[in-house]
Order: C-alpha cells, then structure tokens, then sequence
C-alpha cells in the first residue's frame, strides 16, 4: 500500500515553533529535484533553514552525477539551505550523515556509514546525503543539503533495471510500517544538532561520533582515486580528514573529493 501523502502541518507540529526548519518549510507534489529548487532559492535570497522537500522527484542526484530514485511517496525527498556553511567545510558532509543515520536508527534498525555519504542497513543502501557549496548573487556562500532516505520502496518493484547495488527501505528492513512525518522532522532536528557542532569546528566529536557507524575500517576495498585504483585495506577511518588505506606498498590517504568506493570486501 502507497503511504499516505507527506503533511507539511504534521511535521511543523512534530518540530514546533523554536526549531530552525520550522521557518520556511515547503511540501511539494513531484518535482525535477528539491536540491535544484533550493539552490535557485537560495541564489535569490533565501535564507539558512529553508527546507523544500516533494512527494517524489524526477531528476534524482547523486553524489558525482548519479540518478537517485524518488518514487512519489516511497520515501523522504527534501534538501535543506545552510547558510552560511561551516567554516570548515569538510565538516560539513559528515555531520549530515551523523544526523541522517541517528534518525533512522530510531526506527529501530541497525544503521552503518559508508564513507563518505551512504547510509546503509545489513540488506543495502537506505540513504544517502548529498551536499552543494555554492554562491549567492552577492557572492555569498551557501551550501545545500540534499537528503533521500527510502522509507518504502520494495527494491525488488521500484528500482530501475540493471540496478547492481544493493538497495532496501526502512520499512522492509525493518518489517514495520514508517512515520515518514516523524522521521523527517526527528531528521531535521538531528540536522540542527550536529550542524551546531560542525560551525563550532568541534572535529574530534564529529570523528568519535561516527566511529560506532563505521563500515569501512578493517576492510578491503577498492576505490578510483581520480583516474587510478587503488586496492588495499582500511586502516583508518577519519570522516573529516579521510581513509587510509595499506596498500601492501604503504599507506595512502584517500579524500572525499577524489575518491570513489567501487567495492568493499570482509
């Protein structure tokens, strides 16, 4: 059965009127995409705290241009203004995920981080964070959060063909039913928090924060770093920094920016 529609009254009540999303937070029905929406907002004037999310998008994105499927109602579709940024932005990324993977562990599943943005459950990838550093017309900075998380997709129904990676939802991992309304605002007021933390460059919170999510560390894994692979085992996992990686030749460091995890292996 398809979820009810996403009430923009209900997660306003569910926030209340001190949290900073509370402010200027928008439900629309289908749309390109909520992250696209916001940049354009925010390039004319829009405010921190403006929250677009929809029904479902069209337009999807991913981290390094891929598709994200957001089939109307299957799941959480929004993207949120910070402005301005950290100012350390390598904070930034890391604290999203923190936040998206507390609120979904409230549904009682148990949730692991993938460097540096999947959000994953023992059945495959449940969400993902995707952030946008930007300018606004007078040459102030802004980023843009975008967040999916599949609250009821079936991956075996909604999911295009020829998808390789292992996709699931919270309510098929978990077996119950999802309040995505008291999702999404548990996931916007985790956002507040740790985006708090990240302005305040408290780094070394933010790394012992995500160790107990850490999926990677112990691992084998193989990853394009610009144009060469590298192969090796995870020694190290610092979400602000990056992982290093023992190749068997030494240890090299690997960073967000040009990184990409192809495959892991135990």
């Amino acid at each position: 059965m398809i979820p009810r529609a996403l009430r923009r009254s209900r997660v306003l009540e569910l926030l209340g009127d001190e949290s900073p999303y509370a402010q200027d937070l928008h439900v629309l029905g289908v749309v390109d995409s909520t992250s696209d929406l916001v940049l354009e907002r925010a390039r004319h004037g829009a405010t921190d705290g403006l929250v677009i999310a929809a029904q479902g998008q069209r337009k999807g994105r991913g981290r390094r241009g891929t598709d994200w499927t957001s089939p109307a109602r299957l799941g959480l579709w929004f993207s949120v203004l910070v402005a301005p940024p950290p100012s350390d932005r390598r904070l930034l990324a890391p604290a999203v995920g923190l936040a998206v993977a507390g609120a979904i562990g409230t549904c009682g599943v148990t949730v692991k981080l993938k460097w540096p943005n999947d959000v994953l459950l023992p059945s495959g990838k449940v969400a993902g964070c995707l952030v946008d550093l930007a300018d606004d017309n007078a040459g102030a900075p802004f980023a843009v959060v975008g967040i999916g998380i599949n609250t009821h997709l079936d991956p075996e129904e909604d999911l295009p063909a020829g998808t390789t990676q292992p996709v699931t939802s919270v309510a098929a991992a978990s077996g119950q039913d999802v309040d995505r309304e008291a999702l999404m605002a548990s996931t916007l007021d985790a956002l507040a928090r740790w985006l708090d933390v990240a302005r305040a460059g408290d780094a070394e919170a933010i790394v012992a924060a995500w160790g107990p999510y850490d999926l990677l560390l112990g691992r084998t894994i193989t990853a394009m770093d610009g144009d060469r692979e590298v192969k090796g085992r995870v020694v190290a996992v610092d979400p602000v920094v990056g992982i290093h990686v023992d190749t068997g030749t030494g240890v090299q460091t690997l960073r967000s920016e040009t990184t990409h995890v192809l495959a892991t292996e135990p």
